[in-house]
């Protein structure tokens, strides 16, 4: 179809014949980075959030956060 379509436009047969191979190839990798890349920024984002040690103060704060909002008391008498 895309062979086609090109050799109409153009007038030239090998154009439109490599052009009739490539355009699959090209529509393939688009493809694929449309679905990876995402995935691997969020990766990425991820482990840059823990190895700088965000997420580790993040959910420190949470616990404190917690603790503070919580209604339970712990016994002070002997166990």
């Amino acid at each position: 179809m895309v062979r086609s379509l090109l050799e109409q436009a153009t007038g030239n047969f090998f154009a439109a014949y490599y052009g009739g191979i490539l355009a699959p190839v090209i529509v393939g990798i688009l493809a694929a980075a449309a679905t990876t890349l995402p995935l691997t920024c969020t990766a990425f984002a991820a482990l840059h959030d823990r190895l700088t040690g965000r997420a580790a103060h993040r959910r420190r704060e949470e616990i404190e956060r917690h603790r503070e909002q919580s209604t339970y008391v712990r016994p002070t008498g002997p166990h």
